[in-house]
């Protein structure tokens, strides 16, 4: 269990954040940096222990949870007192291939099968899938098997052997095992924008840390937004038009937004005009 979490600063300028209540907002910082979220991002409290320790009442809890699970910020199984945050695992794990080995060990101690449907959806590659699709197969939660669809035209069928960690091969074509570099993994608030561990870390290297997360959540909404995905890859179209298009947007605000001086600069002026009154220049 991680001893700490993180919060990124444009975390408050999440246009859904931003329009969260202030309940709300403790909430849901709670469910990301409470002890009980393990690394796939799913919560295991009841909700009288959420309640007690942010707070909130019971009545509370549940309306912002049934809030948070219709934006798709989580999937919520109360009779298991399991919430899966749908966003986790983007923001406060890794997808090298040795998280990934570990956090396909933790799907056999999901008990809820709705959470575990849940997490191969979001995260297919964690069961060793490139995405959630179409005919049936088993996956494992802690009770037993549970029935979700794969795509069988691309990967054939596949099952996993509960505690073991191992995934067999069936009938069709071999799938890619779950730490390929091929994986693309969701990114941005919606999860629209589709990029490869490798593929993010060079525009990260490229075009730094910060400029790249903006250019993703730009991506990001302009896709659902549109309400469709028109780009073969997310990746070229980051570094075609996605940057310059932030860089020209920020550089609009910047020149429509009126120049503060700092403290400093405006006692310098006031200096420069009282010598100036004093010498009777003025």
């Amino acid at each position: 269990m991680a001893e700490y979490r993180t919060v990124r600063m444009s975390f408050w300028h999440d246009p859904y954040i931003e329009e969260l209540d202030t309940k709300a907002k403790l909430l849901y910082l709670y469910l990301f940096t409470c002890p009980y979220a393990n690394n796939l991002g799913i919560v295991e409290a009841t909700r009288r222990k959420i309640a007690y320790e942010t707070a909130l009442t019971t009545a509370e809890v549940d309306k912002y949870l049934d809030a948070f699970q219709k934006a798709g910020k989580v999937v919520y199984d109360p009779d298991h007192n399991l919430i899966f945050l749908a966003n986790f695992i983007r923001h406060q794990t890794t997808t090298s291939p040795k998280m990934i080995e570990g956090l396909a060990k933790l799907t056999v101690s999901i008990p809820s099968p709705i959470i575990a449907k849940a997490v191969c959806i979001r995260y297919p590659m964690v069961y060793g899938f490139e995405e959630y699709p179409i005919d049936t197969v088993s996956i494992p939660y802690a009770n037993g098997m549970y029935t979700v669809a794969i795509p069988s035209a691309e990967f054939g069928s596949w099952k996993r052997e509960v505690g073991k960690g191992k995934v067999e091969e069936g009938r069709g074509k071999r799938a890619r095992p779950p730490d390929t570099p091929t994986v693309k993994l969701p990114h941005g608030e919606n999860g629209n924008v589709k990029l490869t561990a490798e593929e993010l870390e060079k525009l990260r290297t490229r075009y730094g840390p910060e400029a790249t997360d903006k250019a993703i959540t730009f991506l990001d909404l302009h896709i659902g937004a549109k309400g469709r995905d028109e780009y073969r890859s997310h990746y070229h179209a980051l570094q075609k038009w996605v940057f310059d298009a932030v860089k020209e947007r920020e550089g609009k605000q910047a020149r429509a937004s009126p120049q503060v001086k700092s403290f400093a600069e405006l006692e310098v002026e006031k200096n420069k005009r009282e010598a100036r009154r004093l010498a009777g220049i003025v």
